[in-house]
Order: structure tokens, then C-alpha cells, then sequence
């Protein structure tokens, strides 16, 4: 199975697992949002510009993909 980093790139995660933008939603952190937008980013570059514990959102995400699988 496949583990989410803090090197990932944000764009690619969720173009292969679109159902993990809940994750971000949830968060508050649209990918509509400004510093989701350029999400041509990694998880720990988008933790850095939006402010969020990057360590935290990993977990979340890794825990949403083992559930979905």
C-alpha cells in the first residue's frame, strides 16, 4: 500500500485519490483556498503556507487511505 509523506505532492494525491480532498475540507483547507490553489506542493510546503501541523494531516491522510482500501 502506498504511504503518504510530507514530500507528496499535494496535485498528485489527489488526482490518484480524489476522496482524500475530504482530509484537506475538513481541515478547513479548500483546495480552492488560496494556499491550496498552487497545490503543486508538498504536504509539509502547504502545512507551512496554511499554517496546519503537517505531522497531524499525514496521519489523518495515511489513516483515510488504509480506510478506503
Amino acid at each position: 500500500m502506498k504511504r503518504i509523506t510530507a514530500q507528496t505532492n499535494v496535485r498528485d494525491l489527489i488526482r490518484e485519490y480524489p476522496r482524500l480532498k475530504r482530509v484537506f475540507d475538513e481541515h478547513g483547507f479548500s483546495l480552492d483556498m488560496t494556499c491550496l490553489d498552487k497545490a503543486d506542493n508538498t504536504v509539509e510546503d502547504v502545512a507551512v503556507i496554511c499554517g496546519f501541523e503537517a505531522d497531524e494531516m499525514l496521519h489523518e491522510l495515511n489513516r483515510a487511505l488504509e480506510n478506503a482500501e
